[in-house]
């Protein structure tokens, strides 16, 4: 499975959950990309699937960013 992870760091809980998550995420699946800044254009990323880590902001604002996809 090919994934992306979105991630806000202003959250202040994200970034310890990200240095966590990300090095166990990578022995289980393909990690595409990390999305820090909003800089990805996820409308054309191949993935299989999308991580999100932060709050309903993020998560909404990533779903716009899909463009619906």
């Amino acid at each position: 499975m090919r994934l992306m992870v979105v991630a806000n760091l202003s959250k202040p809980r994200v970034k310890p959950a990200l240095d966590e998550l990300v090095p166990w995420l990578e022995k289980r699946v393909d990690v595409i990309g990390l999305d820090l800044d909003k800089s990805q254009d996820l409308h054309t990323c191949e993935v299989d699937c999308i991580l999100v880590l932060g709050g309903d902001g993020t998560l909404l604002n990533t779903a716009h960013r899909l463009r619906g996809r």
